[in-house]
């Protein structure tokens, strides 16, 4: 059997001999091979043309075998095309409104120091492990919500040194399990528990204030984190660079996964 594909007039011709089992296929779209028909016995014949109408009813980028949407192959190199798989896309938003316009002095990966930390005085030294969202002067002496960024269920809520109070969460991710750590928060102000559930942009606490014991010391802002898998890893900083695959960079899988501001 021949085939051959003619992609402006969009037929498929077929040579065949007598009493040969064939597939008849159709293209319902330049360069879009999507489906074959019943096999049937073909009587003695030449050459058959089987034009497809340009004004089919059919949408081209539907599998018709699936009922999936498709993506048409940009040129008619013979590609399989590639079928879109169910998936849950989970709504994301950001940890604290203007994240990341906040993170200005320690990024995730970032080598600090005593002598070399952007931020003054510094008694950390390390790679950081995550990103820190800083806070304004007028907002020192008001409260700073800190929210959930998705669907997920409190893994830890305690003091630890430093950070003061800390919340950990953790998050199923379009089939990823993540933990996001909220470090600097003021416990007072902690609305979870430990195993409760939390829903996406619920306020989950306030930032601490700073240089109290609600920040172990520190400036008010917020150390947030995101640890690959189920974690209680409360460390701020990793001692050795490759220790920092345990972790995803914050601004990053943020922007990747298409986080909005928080509704306040």
């Amino acid at each position: 059997m021949e085939l051959k594909y003619y992609d402006p007039a969009r037929t498929i011709t077929l040579s065949m001999t007598r009493n040969r089992t064939v597939r008849i296929v159709m293209v319902l779209a330049p360069g879009l091979l999507l489906c074959a028909a019943a096999c049937s016995k073909i009587a003695p014949s030449t050459t058959n043309a089987v034009p497809v109408s340009a004004n089919s009813s059919v949408s081209p980028n539907v599998n018709l075998l699936t009922n999936a949407l498709v993506n048409t192959p940009a040129t008619n190199s013979g590609a399989v095309p590639v079928v879109a798989t169910n998936t849950t896309t989970t709504h994301v938003v950001l940890p604290i409104a203007g994240f990341f316009d906040r993170v200005t002095k320690k990024h995730f990966g970032q080598y600090i120091t005593p002598k070399t930390s952007p931020v003054q005085p510094e008694r950390f030294t390390g790679y950081h492990a995550g990103a820190d969202a800083e806070t304004t002067p007028a907002e020192q002496s008001v409260d700073v919500p800190v929210y959930s960024i998705a669907d997920g269920t409190v893994t830890y809520v305690n003091y630890v040194s430093g950070y003061g109070g800390v919340v950990m969460i953790q998050y199923e991710i379009n089939s990823d399990t993540v933990t996001a750590l909220y470090g600097h928060v003021r416990l007072s102000s902690v609305t979870v528990k430990k195993g409760n559930s939390v829903t996406t942009g619920q306020q989950i606490a306030v930032l601490g204030t700073g240089y109290s014991t609600e920040s172990d010391g520190e400036r008010k802002h917020l150390h947030f984190s995101l640890l690959k898998g189920a974690s209680t890893n409360v460390k701020g900083y990793a001692s050795q660079q490759s220790e920092l695959a345990a972790w995803y960079d914050p601004e990053q899988w943020l922007r990747d996964h298409g986080a909005v501001e928080p509704a306040t």
